[in-house]
């Protein structure tokens, strides 16, 4: 009598044999090392194992990807926050951070806290005037039973709101930026100072209630002006919100781009007295931080001056400098505070940032000085708009006079709207000042010569600085 064999463990079908099974064309997918089965099978060369290679023309040979190649995939699709987070894995991972860091092709975003938050089509209607839905009205009324209490700068929970906005946006962007140019209304300062008196705290830097622990991880550039332009986030429509006493506040995260670099400067009283005593050229580039092996890089400056400080020699410092430089574009503005990372807000008079470039970059400026939408003004648009790089990327920073927008056109955003009917899919920050900086340069990637500017303070002017790039080719992986 015949006894039946019991079926030994080694042959029950794992689950990579049901998956092999299952789709014979699939790579057959082998945990088994192959040296170490050819070994035991007394085979020298893992290519002639025809235990471990099929035979049949149906089948694939199996696949081994190094841990290089998963990793690497893995983190190209992961927001920049989770790709710095994988570095801490170890050195390996470190490494391949790096590598996907840098063959990233960033964008610019923006970031946008108003007082209708989250709801932007509420902020749209009532800044652009167009007719308020009932939900609209409903948080401009005074406070009752029955209606909702308008947010402002009283407003308990205005702080944790803008921080939260800010953080969430900063931490969920797929994009690394090297710089934050942050745009806030008189309302945003008054609820930080009133948060500061409530709870006794010191602040050397204000904004840090608003931008906290981002400075620590990039540099920011803030100030606070009588309104803010910013463009709504994924649909590149322009805003412009005149009214300071609502908490409004834009941000523009300046994506990290080879051949494009950002640097920050401020300027403090110890500096304006030192140029006061000598005004020379070499002084304001010192103070700038101009950097002079790179000097003829650098293709534009954004100046932001504090109001209390509008007569110091910084501006007539960098008049100077750019009769000496007309090829490098300038704009910027008056704010009623300037702020700077890793300066005191007291002993700051102004700050700006320096934008170096190389043939992938163009900056340019302009200022639109009448008093309507004339014609001269839209050449300079059509000018603006020739100025960028073909098939190229671009961000835009606004300056309009306080005296503009509504109260000269006697409409809301007409100055914006002119903006997006050119540039629809460039980001586009701002603020209203109290008075403007200009010196227009169309760039076009030649060396013509340009004329030098006689002065760089306007007034009841918009000017705009456009920066225009175009990603260069990647870096190549190893093989």
């Amino acid at each position: 009598m015949s006894t039946k064999s019991t079926p030994s463990s080694s042959s029950t079908p794992t689950s990579l044999d049901v998956a092999n099974a299952e789709n014979p064309k699939r790579p057959r997918v082998t945990t088994e090392d192959p040296k170490e089965k050819s070994e035991q099978d007394g085979c020298s060369n893992p290519d002639l194992d025809s235990d471990l290679f099929d035979k049949s023309d149906e089948l694939a040979p199996p696949v081994f990807v190094s841990q290089y190649h998963i990793v690497k995939h893995i983190l190209q699709y992961l927001g920049i926050a989770d790709v710095l987070r994988a570095t801490l894995v170890s050195k390996q991972w470190a490494e391949i951070g790096q590598r996907v860091r840098k063959q990233r092709k960033n964008n610019p975003y923006t970031i946008l806290y108003h007082t209708y938050m989250p709801d932007h089509k509420l902020a749209f209607e009532y800044f652009n005037g167009f007719e308020v839905s009932e939900e609209a009205k409903q948080l401009v009324k005074p406070a009752s039973k029955e209606r909702h209490r308008v947010k402002n700068y009283e407003y308990p929970a205005l702080l944790s709101e803008a921080r939260s906005v800010v953080k969430k946006t900063f931490l969920d962007s797929y994009d690394e930026p090297q710089l934050l140019v942050t745009f806030a209304t008189t309302a945003i300062d008054n609820s930080v100072l009133r948060e500061i008196k409530i709870n006794g705290e010191r602040s050397e830097e204000r904004m840090e209630w608003i931008l906290r622990g981002l400075q620590k991880t990039v540099p920011c550039l803030s100030s606070i002006s009588c309104g803010v332009i910013a463009t709504l986030p994924n649909t590149c429509k322009a805003l412009e919100m005149e009214r300071s006493t609502y908490p409004c506040l834009s941000s523009l995260a300046i994506p990290k781009v080879q051949g494009l670099t950002i640097k920050m400067f401020g300027v403090t009283n110890q500096q304006n007295k030192m140029l006061k005593k000598k005004m020379e050229v070499d002084n304001v580039k010192n103070i700038l931080g101009i950097d002079k092996k790179n000097e003829d890089k650098l293709k534009g400056i954004v100046f932001l001056q504090r109001a209390t400080y509008r007569t110091a020699p910084i501006a007539t410092g960098i008049l100077q400098y750019l009769r000496a430089n007309p090829n490098v574009a300038l704009g910027g503005g008056i704010h009623e505070g300037v702020f700077v990372t890793g300066l005191p807000d007291d002993n700051v008079i102004a700050g700006g940032m320096l934008i170096y470039g190389e043939e992938n970059v163009r900056v340019s400026s302009i200022a639109l000085q009448e008093t309507k939408i004339s014609p001269n003004n839209q050449k300079k648009i059509d000018q603006l708009k020739s100025s960028l790089i073909p098939d190229g990327k671009s961000f835009a920073i606004m300056f309009a006079c306080n005296g503009r927008g509504i109260g000269m056109h006697d409409r809301p955003n007409v100055e914006a709207d002119l903006f997006n009917a050119h540039f629809p899919t460039t980001p586009l920050v701002g603020a209203f000042t109290l008075g403007e900086f200009c010196h227009e340069l169309i760039s076009t990637g030649s060396n013509a010569p340009v004329e030098s500017p006689r002065r760089i303070d306007f007034a009841y002017t918009t000017v705009f600085v456009m920066v225009s790039y175009k990603h260069t080719s990647e870096t190549q992986d190893p093989k």
